[in-house]
Order: structure tokens, then sequence, then C-alpha cells
């Protein structure tokens, strides 16, 4: 196994070596010059990644929270990985979502000098900030147990997330002229997926993690329950998922357009194979093993694909129609933006690899 640790350090060192010539090249370049992105279509397959990354995030953090806040015991053994993983995505969401933007020092400067009180994406940013602080916190305290703090801290932790991923959702929600995202149903939407995700995300490493190392029942304890917390996740999100498609259907207004042009996709790609596929392998397959592992990962491969195709959606269908543009603006991510989303996900397994090999997780009793 330490052979095939190593061809696994291996490639994710790869994938942080690309990243690295990828951020020289913006940084001499210019993002503008290498990425696919447009005035009228400027948010690509970088923003798509932090926005996945982020629900992703959270949802890893209202997972361990069913643990410390929910009583629910079993899940306690898979809290120090959860919130871990937590840290690790929104840290490389933000990340992905730097090298989108650009001059990133600038943010915490207006973010104080500057505060627009009435922006969704101002609040969002405070409450990310917010939550990430409050992760680091709660990282530290896994080593200093003191259930009275640790309870604060969580709550702490459950509100901002909440609020984060609301507001997140608020971003898209209130462009009005953006049909594919806009409505008060977006940063429930949201929320919705981020609990999704985080179950995706944390089945997937534990059942890993159980079939290289083995022998652990409390872990495997975990795998079961959360099992069950990933099926009762998938059936809210198809509902959710089937409902939001059929208003868009329906609606005859053409900015919904994209739900129509949409149809084969959402059918065969997010329900077929994202959601029926993944909740039958889960439902039939009681215990930890390969195909837990192969349904969690499914699901995630889908989400993110799901969160592309709503963030470049939004913008896909022209504000002003006319002769000017198309009635559906192209975008195909270019290899650079591929290359910083191979970047943020290989630091995340290179980091977790480390701290999963050096026994991190053993020495804490949770």
């Amino acid at each position: 196994m330490g052979n095939l640790f190593k061809v696994w350090i291996a490639l994710l060192s790869l994938g942080i070596l690309l990243g690295l010539y990828s951020v020289f090249q913006i940084f001499t370049i210019g993002h503008g010059e290498l990425a696919n992105a447009t005035q009228l279509l400027p948010w690509g397959l970088q923003v798509s990644a932090y926005i996945f990354l982020a629900l992703t995030s959270t949802g890893c953090s209202f997972v361990s929270y069913l643990g410390t806040l929910g009583g629910v015991e079993k899940i306690k053994a898979i809290v120090p990985r959860a919130i871990l993983l937590s840290l690790l995505t929104v840290v490389a969401g933000f990340a992905s979502l730097s090298l989108e933007i650009g001059r990133l020092e600038r943010l915490p400067i207006e973010f104080a000098v500057n505060p627009n009180l009435t922006s969704a994406m101002w609040w969002m940013g405070v409450f990310y900030s917010l939550k990430m602080g409050v992760l680091a916190v709660e990282l530290i305290m896994l080593k200093f147990h003191n259930e009275k703090l640790d309870r604060i801290i969580n709550w702490v932790g459950l509100i901002s997330g909440i609020a984060a991923v609301s507001s997140l959702g608020g971003v898209f929600g209130v462009l009005e002229g953006r049909a594919y995202g806009f409505g008060p149903f977006t940063p429930i939407y949201f929320l919705i997926m981020a609990f999704l995700g985080g179950a995706s995300l944390i089945l997937f490493v534990s059942c890993i993690i159980n079939m290289v190392k083995g022998g652990d029942e409390k872990l495997e304890g975990a795998i079961i329950m959360l099992r069950k917390v990933f099926i009762m996740a998938m059936v809210i999100v198809f509902i959710a998922s089937l409902w939001r498609y059929m208003v868009g259907v329906w609606v005859s207004d053409p900015y919904y357009d994209l739900f129509k042009i949409g149809a084969k996709q959402f059918w065969l790609c997010s329900v077929l194979i994202g959601m029926v596929v993944p909740l039958i392998i889960v439902a039939l397959q009681k215990k930890p093993g390969i195909l837990l592992a192969a349904a969690s990962l499914i699901t995630l491969v889908i989400q993110f694909i799901d969160r592309n195709t709503l963030i470049v959606g939004i913008q896909k269908i022209p504000l002003l129609q006319g002769v000017w543009e198309p009635p559906v603006l192209p975008y195909t991510p270019a290899p650079i933006e591929i290359f910083v989303v191979i970047f943020v996900l290989s630091i995340i397994g290179i980091v977790y690899s480390v701290a999963e090999k050096k026994g991190l997780f053993e020495s804490i009793h949770h």
C-alpha cells in the first residue's frame, strides 16, 4: 500500500505543478488572454468550481453537525475528517475564484472601507470569511476538547454556514434578467445541494479510507449512517431539481429557454446518472465497500457538471436579444481554466492524504 500511496501523491504533485505553471501564465500573460470567458459571459469554469467547492465545504460541516449538535453518535467518528475536508474545500474554492477575478488583495480593503450592505455578494463574502475562521477554530479545538465551548463554536459554524450558502444562492437569485438562476428558491436550492455534496464527499472519503485501512468499527458504523444521510439528501435533491426543471420548462419567457435546450442533459446526466443510479446503488449496498464509494463519486462528478451548467447557463441567454448576438452564447473552458481546477483539487487531495497518512485523525478522540 506504501507504493500505491506514493503513486497517488506523485499524481497529485503533477497536478500541483501543472497548476503552478498555470498561475505563472495567468500572472504574466493575463487571465483575460488565456481564458474563454468574455464580457458577455464573464463567469467560467473557475467560478463554477468555486461554487461547487463552497457548497461542498458547507455540506461537510452540516454532516459533522449531525454528530456534534444533532446527537447522532455514529457520525461523531467522521467529525474530524469532515472539518478538515470542509476547510480544505472552501480554501480551494476561493483559490479558484481568486485566480479568476485577480487582484484579491483589494477584497478585504473594499469590504472594510467601502461595504455595500445591499449586495448579496458582499454578505456572501462576510459570511464565508466568518465560516472559514470558525472552521479553523473547530480544527484547533479538536485537540483541546471542551464540550461547552465546542457546542458554542459549532452553533456559530452552523448559523454562519447556512447564512453563507443562502447568501451565495442569493447572488444569483436576485439577478432578475438571468432567469435560469433567478428567484427566491435559489438560496434554498443551494442549501439542499450543499448537503448532498457534503454527504457525498464524506461518504466517498470514508469508504476509501475504510477499504485501505480496514477493521475500524466506528468508521464502518459512521459509513452505514452516512449511507442513510446520503439517501435522504438525494431524495430531497431529486424532488427539488425536478420541480425547478418543470417550472423552467413551463414558463414561456425566452430567458427560460435554456431549460428546454438542456432537457437531454437534465434527464440523462443529472437525473439518470447523477441521481437514480447512485440512489439505487446506495439503497441496495448496505455495507461499506467500493460500490458506495463509486456511487458517491458519481454524484460528486455530476454535481460539479450541474454547478457548471447552472453558472454558465445563467449567462448563456444574452440580455439584449437582437441581430448582434447569437440566441445562446457559446462557451467551452480553456485549458488554463481546466488546469486551475486540477490545481485546487490536487491541493485538497495532497493535504488530506498527508494528514491521513500521518495519523492525524487517529490521535483525535471526538
